[in-house]
């Protein structure tokens, strides 16, 4: 699958230990009278902690393509794993986990389910973005991202309502999604979005991203070459190990529904 948050989400490398992102409420401000006491900020400081959690990968690599490539086939391994790596950590990013076990938490757990599941309609679209500007989120790296098969479904829904009616009239005859944008916000697709069972099952968010912060652990990948567990096969195993984890700042950054 391939992957879309690279250039959207917050990320954290070469982290060490746990490590607590502060969350502020808001600060809030009033009008006074000369001599009054000031206004109380009422701002309260939480946290939310990253915590490592292991993404692995292995490839048996035979010692006869070894032999006969030159350095060329290490980076075209390199960058399968690598490319398998970012995939599944992505899809763990947008999935539904709650982040209880082994698998960081996913936005459709995080976030705010801003519209119900059903049919998707332009008037959905247009609440969720209400919801998102109504959180004070409607700023930063903003997009929408869903599957590839609800890319499909929102570029078969054609132009905006007419002026002064209510319910499908659409008369301008351009799709919903057009040109990778959504009314205006950028929209990406990717297998890694999250599905579920039944007539509604694509996944669709409107984030601020930027609002995600995706941590990785220790300065490097892990790779390990085992000669041994394949060696009667004539093959060398390599293993990488990874360590990430997820934070989503604002559950009300994330507007998401089902269609």
């Amino acid at each position: 699958n391939k992957t879309v948050l690279g250039d959207k989400a917050t990320w954290m490398y070469g982290l060490s230990g746990d490590m607590k992102l502060p969350i502020l409420s808001g600060t809030t401000a009033g009008w006074t009278a000369e001599g009054g006491a000031a206004t109380s900020a009422n701002t309260s400081v939480g946290s939310q902690t990253l915590q490592p959690k292991r993404l692995d990968a292995y490839m048996d690599i035979s010692k006869m393509l070894m032999a006969q490539t030159n350095g060329s086939v290490e980076g075209i391994i390199r960058s399968d794993m690598m490319n398998a790596i970012s995939s599944v950590l992505e899809a763990a990013v947008l999935g539904d986990n709650a982040g209880a076990g082994n698998v960081p938490e996913g936005v459709f757990n995080a976030g705010t389910q801003g519209v119900a599941t059903g049919n998707m309609t332009y008037a959905s679209i247009l609440d969720l973005q209400a919801d998102l500007e109504a959180a004070n989120s409607d700023f930063g790296r903003l997009a929408y991202i869903t599957t590839p098969a609800g890319r499909a479904l929102l570029k078969n829904i054609i132009g905006q309502p007419t002026a002064g009616t209510s319910g499908a009239g659409f008369t301008n005859g351009q799709p919903l999604w057009n040109e990778d944008r959504i009314d205006g916000y950028e929209a990406r697709s990717t297998g890694n979005c999250d599905t579920i069972a039944g007539a509604n099952p694509n996944g669709l968010v409107l984030g601020r991203w930027d609002d995600c912060v995706i941590g990785q652990f220790g300065t490097a990948l892990d790779v390990v070459v085992d000669p041994y567990t394949r060696s009667l096969n004539g093959e060398v195993r390599l293993v990488v190990l990874s360590y990430w984890d997820t934070v989503f700042r604002r559950a009300t950054s994330f507007q998401y529904t089902y269609f």
